[in-house]
């Protein structure tokens, strides 16, 4: 028997419909936060601050680097320093590292 058939249990097969779609989905996901990981990958020291991410090439999520400031007055900037989203999400207990729209560089996930 199926809940197309007209039975009975119709109200018992529209409350395992709605609970079949209320489920989370399978692959978890959850943004990936490059701001937590250019700084995880390259700290606040005493001649430097944290690092923050720049995205080099607005259309490509694979542009995003790790930029970092000299505290120095008139100190200059390290740039073009690779970001490791996939290192984030390990380190966070996320799975791994997925770009879901290589054009959309706010596209980058964790998935379980």
């Amino acid at each position: 028997m199926n809940c197309t058939q007209a039975n009975t249990l119709s109200g018992v097969c529209l409350l395992a419909m709605w609970l079949i779609s209320a489920a989370p989905a399978t692959a978890a996901e959850t943004a990936v936060d490059l701001g937590t990981q250019c700084a995880t990958q390259y700290p606040d020291t005493p001649t430097m601050f944290a690092a923050t991410p720049t995205l080099v090439a607005p259309g490509n999520a694979y542009s995003w680097r790790c930029e970092q400031r000299l505290k120095l007055p008139g100190g200059g900037v390290i740039a073009n320093l690779p970001v490791d989203a996939g290192r984030y999400c390990a380190d966070h207990g996320l799975g791994h590292a997925v770009v879901l729209d290589s054009d959309d560089p706010q596209s980058w996930r964790c998935r379980a």
